[in-house]
């Protein structure tokens, strides 16, 4: 765990100002040199995890629903239903 603790209002100020550009971001924690290591912003989560949906016909989201293989989709082809 990593805890930021401002040392100042200033500090404070840019802490705030910095999470508020960030939120709900993820960040990857990699080995610098020597003993230190650096904090890099992958960007916000839904981009930077893509997390997979289960598209199923009974799922509770409804978009997974509509991709899914049982989902009631009609459309017309030359006319027909």
């Amino acid at each position: 765990m990593i805890v930021l603790i401002p040392q100042s209002k200033q500090e404070t100020a840019e802490i705030r100002k910095w999470m508020a550009n960030r939120k709900d971001h993820v960040f990857c924690l990699r080995a610098a040199e020597g003993s230190s290591a650096e904090l890099h912003q992958l960007g916000p989560r839904l981009e930077a995890c893509r997390e997979p949906i289960n598209a199923v016909s009974t799922s509770s989201d409804p978009i997974a629903r509509t991709i899914s293989n049982f989902a009631p989709t009609p459309f017309e082809l030359n006319g027909q239903r």
